[in-house]
């Protein structure tokens, strides 16, 4: 869960970790105790991964800089606990919502802490 311009981000995986149905969705709430209202997937399967999930929001300190850390099973997969960890960005619509996550192969550019 995190907290951003007043709205309570609640993120969990779905799906099986073995399979195309693993996936990461979200809820918003107006307070950390809900109720919470399921919004949808952000990040899922696609041309670069079978599925994506066990994330985690990070705010660059000071910023409305976002990212989303996860893992997902790469194509072709390996094997049933093949994983790689990923960092992309994490952007947001005007009312609030999240924009789906856009897997990369590059991750995020440096962004320092001053």
């Amino acid at each position: 869960m995190f907290l951003r311009k007043g709205i309570y981000y609640l993120m969990w995986s779905e799906g099986g970790w073995t399979n195309e149905s693993y996936k990461v969705a979200y809820a918003m709430a107006d307070k950390p105790t809900g109720p919470f209202e399921r919004i949808g997937t952000i990040l899922e399967k696609d041309s670069i991964a079978t599925g994506a999930g066990h994330n985690s929001a990070i705010q660059k300190p000071g910023s409305d800089d976002w990212y989303m850390v996860y893992h997902r099973r790469p194509i072709p997969n390996e094997d049933r606990d093949h994983r790689v960890t990923c960092i992309d960005v994490m952007e947001f619509n005007e009312n609030g919502t999240i924009k789906p996550i856009q897997m990369t192969f590059e991750g995020v550019a440096a962004n320092p802490i001053e």
